[in-house]
C-alpha cells in the first residue's frame, strides 16, 4: 500500500481526527506528530476516512535516494615514463 501524509491546513490535528484515523480498520498510522500523520492506506479508504474532516490535506509520501558519500574517483592515466639519459 502507498503511504500518505495527512496534515491539517489550519494547524494541529485535533485528537478526534487522530482517533478516527487510528480506529479505521483500513488505515494504519505509521508515524505521527502534532501537525501531521504518516499513514499506510489505499487512496479510496483514506479519502473515505478523512471526508468529514474538511480542513485536511492528503499528499502521497515522497522518498529520495541517498547519494553515495564516497564516490569512486578514477586516477588519470599517466604517460609512460621517459627513459633517463646517462
Amino acid at each position: 500500500m502507498p503511504r500518505y501524509v495527512v496534515r491539517s491546513s489550519t494547524g494541529n490535528l485535533s485528537p478526534e481526527q487522530v482517533a478516527k484515523l487510528k480506529a479505521s480498520p483500513k488505515v494504519a498510522v505509521v508515524d505521527e506528530s502534532p501537525k501531521m500523520l504518516l499513514v499506510d492506506a489505499g487512496e479510496k479508504e483514506l479519502e473515505e476516512a478523512v471526508a468529514s474532516f474538511g480542513d485536511i490535506t492528503v499528499h502521497e509520501e515522497m522518498t529520495y535516494s541517498v547519494p553515495d558519500p564516497h564516490p569512486n574517483v578514477q586516477k588519470p592515466e599517466m604517460p609512460p615514463a621517459k627513459p633517463k639519459r646517462k
